[in-house]
């Protein structure tokens, strides 16, 4: 909202300075985190007051299984749903700070409080109900798809100019088999005053035959080794950036919409699997949102990504605004939720928080990243799986207890250290994704 009254006011007002991204992140994450700190002490009395508690899942059906409640029980009866803090902590500062006129900033607040709200509602279950079984987990399941396939196929219908655009310099014979199938995706560059090593006759082709577009630029191509060279812009968010690889650059066409539904029910199942330790999933999450918000401010400059060879997003630089705010809702937050925590995040936080990480790597066109940036979560949801397969097939546990933190918990680490351990390989993993943008 302040990016447009700003285009009202005197360009000279001191104000002038919440038009750099930069700034408009940083006041986000300071306001974000003012936010949680005047509602989250309000909100944990009206929690408790209206005995909104934690139920511990206790398992009496079965002798093999481990019950949570012998590690936990103390924690019983904790204030839950704290999410919603997080949620009215990001809400607020974004609406005010992002540029509303960017169709990314809606679709991915959009999707925060669609998960938001089926988390919502698996927590009022558990709390009504008084035990930890809430939504029965297909319906939760659904809720988390439909969601995620609206967002894909949001993002597949965008019109041309807010498409990520990845422009790369190649040997004529790659440019040639990229158009071929990519078509109406690519953009041949034709550089003023200069020759391509096409001729007029094949470049209407292109055209004609496989919807290729052709656009004039000031640029020289640079052609490495004196070899033929066409520099091409390729369009789309539904080619996939893979890490470590400038040339690999795959199109998933419709089947884009699939993998993202995927990733947002993946993220947010992860986020919430690790959800079970005071802080734990709240300092993680936070590492990556850091490290997506340094990549929205790089993807954001199409001068900088083209120089480390990744796409360019229009208007990415509001994703890091949103993410600013999201980091500071989580410092707020986090003041509340460490060990011994006065109030728990809850699936309305859990999911809505790997919504917006999901989201964001999405947007930013990093999804793969999410293994490296987000490896806590990904290790944690795989010990489930593992523990879950290993049971089915053989008849035994892999793990004492799943997911993984539980496990070091029963082997006798303390649960802060575990937290601060987790933390630390966070913050390595965000580094190490921050990396391979240049490991191409």
């Amino acid at each position: 909202m302040i990016p447009w009254l700003l285009d009202l006011t005197d360009t000279d007002s001191a104000l002038r300075v919440l038009r750099y991204v930069t700034v408009r992140a940083a006041v986000g994450l300071a306001l974000a985190f003012i936010v949680s700190l005047v509602i989250g002490g309000p909100l944990i009395a009206a929690l408790r007051r209206f005995k909104m508690g934690q139920p511990i899942l206790t398992i009496t059906h079965r002798r093999d299984a481990i019950d949570l409640s012998e590690m936990h029980g103390k924690k019983a009866g904790t204030p839950t749903m704290g999410g919603l803090m997080i949620l009215f902590a990001v809400l607020v500062p974004a609406l005010l700070l992002c540029d509303l006129t960017a169709p990314i900033v809606w679709l991915l607040l959009a999707l925060s409080i669609g998960l938001a709200s089926v988390g919502g509602w698996d927590d009022y279950l558990k709390i009504s109900r008084r035990n930890a079984r809430g939504l029965l987990p297909r319906y939760k399941m659904l809720g988390q798809v439909v969601l995620g396939l609206l967002f894909g196929l949001a993002l597949v219908l965008l019109p041309d100019a807010f498409q990520p655009a990845y422009h790369r310099t190649v040997p004529v014979e790659r440019a040639r088999a990229w158009a071929e199938a990519w078509g109406r995706d690519v953009t041949l560059l034709v550089p003023e005053g200069e020759t391509l090593p096409i001729d007029a006759a094949e470049v209407e082709r292109w055209q004609e035959h496989w919807g290729v577009s052709v656009q004039p630029t000031s640029r020289s191509v640079v052609a490495p080794g004196g070899e033929p060279h066409l520099s091409l812009l390729v369009r789309g968010y539904e080619h996939i950036m893979v890490p470590f690889a400038k040339d690999l650059y795959p199109d998933f066409g419709w089947l884009y919409i699939l993998w993202v539904a995927f990733v947002i029910v993946a993220m947010s199942n992860a986020v919430n699997l690790t959800d079970g330790l005071d802080g734990l999933a709240i300092g993680v999450t936070t590492m990556a949102a850091i490290c997506f918000a340094v990549i929205a401010y790089i993807v954001a400059r199409p001068m900088l990504a083209r120089y480390l060879l990744i796409p360019a997003v229009p208007d990415a630089s509001e994703v890091g605004v949103l993410l600013g705010c999201l980091i500071g809702a989580a410092f707020g937050f986090l003041w509340f939720n460490a060990h011994p925590a006065e109030v728990f995040m809850g699936d309305v936080g859990s999911l809505m928080l790997g919504g917006i990480l999901g989201g964001a790597a999405i947007l930013l066109k990093a999804e793969l990243l999410l293994v490296i940036v987000g490896g806590i979560f990904v290790i944690e949801a795989a010990s489930a799986l593992i523990q879950i397969g290993g049971y089915k097939l053989w008849g035994r546990r892999i793990f004492l207890m799943a997911p993984i933190h539980h496990h070091f918990e029963k082997r006798g680490l303390h649960e802060s250290k575990i937290i601060a351990r987790f933390w630390i390989i966070a913050a390595l993993l965000a580094l190490f994704g921050l990396a391979t943008l240049k490991l191409r």
